[in-house]
Formats: C-alpha cells, structure tokens, sequence
C-alpha cells in the first residue's frame, strides 16, 4: 500500500511541474544543485519482527546532487546516514545475552530522488518551497546481531529555501531482516521516522534567467 502511495506521490510532482517546464524550457534553464544537511531524528520507531522499541534520537548527515533541466523539476541522486542509536524496551536498553552490550541501530540510504519546486518568489530571502520522494537501497546495521539483510528504503519530505539555507522535513521509512543467532530464522526489521534538516543549497552551473 505505502509503496503504491510513494509512487502516485511522485506522478503527482512530476505530471503538473513537468507539463509546465516543457512550454517554457530552454536549455539555460538547465542547472546541477548540491544540497548538504545536517539533521535530528524525531520519533523514530524500530519494528523488529513486528514488535515496536524505541530508540534515541540521533544526528543525520547527507549530500545530494540534482539535476533540473527547467526551473520546477529536478531529478537527483543522494546519500544520507543515521547514526548508531541504541535500542530500547520499556525504556531499558536492550543487550545482547551473550555479553557483547547492548543493541544499537544505523542506517545508510543511497537514493534517486524527484524533486518540485512548487512555490518560487522573486525575492533573495525566502527563494522557494518544494516538495519532494526518494526510492533506494539501505544499508542496515545492527550491533551484535549474528546477520542483517539490507532492504529498500522511501521517503517523502517538503522545505523551505531562504537565501540557499534550507529547513527540510523528511518522513523516511527503512526495511531489512535480521538473524539474531546461529540457526534461527531471518526477522523483519521496519524504521520510520522523521527527520528534521538545516542544510546548504548551491549551483555546481548556474541558469541565465
């Protein structure tokens, strides 16, 4: 279900955005824009076979490269890490059983990215506000389990530009399977959560508009 919803969500940035960039492109419209954030997890909620934990808040780090070959629609690739966090039941932290300490979970997110600028002003403060969905692969890691499987990562997120700084909200979901020890079963693993940006906008190659 959430997978059919990421994907009419990114028709639905592309479709209006695109048809508009088409009657007005031209190619000095064209331009690459790097982004790096910096952020805070909020709320994050591990699922490890389908048994919700806790876990803190950590920081996030990411860089992105996107391309826009008009001034509304860009498409992107991306990278971002979460850091180690350890994970908690009833508010203890949960340890291995074989003396190795306790549990802790990160993740890092490759991503294509498809991104719309759907509000722009003609003002050096606030430039504009877009909208975004990224699709990848997360690399998953989990202290002291025997065995993790990496899995698909999505996330759909909106910001703001003011004068190429950036406050970004990201709702990010992560999928995987774990294998606690030797000889027991793969376990799904399932984190959402929501990632709030400061970040740094600029142009590798600028559009004469």
């Amino acid at each position: 279900m959430k997978k059919s919803l990421l994907v009419v969500l990114m028709l639905a940035l592309a479709v209006p955005a695109f048809a508009q960039g088409i009657f007005n492109y031209t190619k000095d419209q064209s331009k690459t824009e790097v982004e790096i954030k910096v952020g805070r997890t909020v709320n994050a909620k591990p699922e490890i076979d389908r048994i919700g934990v806790d876990v803190d808040s950590v920081n996030t780090v990411g860089i992105e490269f996107d391309f826009y070959s008009n001034s509304f629609l860009g498409f992107g690739v991306g990278i971002y890490n979460i850091f180690d966090s350890k994970i908690k039941h009833d508010g203890t932290n949960v340890s291995d059983p074989r003396g190795n300490g306790d549990y802790e979970i990160a993740f890092t997110n490759p991503y294509l990215t498809l991104k719309s600028k759907i509000l722009q002003f003609d003002s050096n403060i606030i430039r504009n506000v877009y909208i975004y969905g990224q699709l990848g692969y997360g690399f998953m890691r989990i202290k002291n389990a025997f065995e993790t499987e990496d899995g698909m990562y999505w996330g759909i997120g909106a910001g703001v530009d003011i004068w190429h700084f950036l406050l970004d909200v990201n709702y990010a979901t992560n999928f995987g399977k774990i294998k606690m020890a030797p000889g027991e079963n793969k376990i799904d693993v399932r984190q959402t959560t929501l990632i709030v940006s400061v970040g740094y906008r600029f142009s590798l190659s600028k559009s004469k508009e």
